[in-house]
């Protein structure tokens, strides 16, 4: 049987490649209707913001974030009419469902967890702008 090999520039390996770009990933889903400058998103990533900035031409080119200036600040938001934004949307959401079950198998305590999948579901509601 032939053995599937990645794809270096397929736009999957190229969003995951990385774990800051994960965890970039995992800010803007979770504050999708939020304007966030650089370092409030490194900030809520456990990140350096240069590794933010390492990454954002990746999500640019793969249209995962808009970029507005304001002022004399970059601002940056998830673009949730994206097919991948939409579709790391529900692979976040069906994984933080079954919260429970990863739990047994991961590091995470089962009431870590439950936090985590609300925290999750606040964020995503447009009207909480709370951090």
């Amino acid at each position: 049987m032939a053995q599937i090999r990645p794809v270096d520039d397929s736009p999957f390996v190229r969003l995951l490649d990385r774990e800051g770009r994960v965890k970039i990933l995992d800010v803007m889903i979770r504050k999708p209707h939020t304007q966030l400058t650089a370092d409030q998103i490194a900030d809520l990533a456990d990140i350096e913001p240069s590794t933010f900035h390492r990454n954002k031409d990746e999500l640019e080119k793969l249209d995962i974030v808009h970029t507005k200036r304001v002022g004399n600040t970059t601002q940056y938001t998830t673009n949730t009419d994206s097919e991948i934004v939409q579709a790391l949307v529900e692979a976040h959401t069906e994984l933080f469902k079954h919260g429970e079950e990863i739990a047994n198998s991961t590091r995470y305590p089962v009431e870590e967890l439950k936090s985590m999948v609300l925290s999750a579901e606040m964020d995503r509601d447009p009207s909480n702008e709370s951090w």
